[in-house]
């Protein structure tokens, strides 16, 4: 049934929802105040998940 659901919204809608889930876990970290995964983050360069 999941997959039929991700079917249905096709490449873009897949990739909205990855944006919006990445989106809520950074404010989520953010809220909750974890440094240790924002500093990991930022130092290396890489992208944020």
């Amino acid at each position: 049934m999941l997959l039929n659901a991700l079917a249905s919204l096709g490449h873009k809608g897949i990739k909205t929802l990855r944006t919006f889930g990445r989106a809520g876990l950074m404010l989520f970290n953010a809220l909750v105040g974890k440094p240790k995964f924002r500093k990991t983050c930022a130092s290396a360069g890489a992208p944020a998940l």
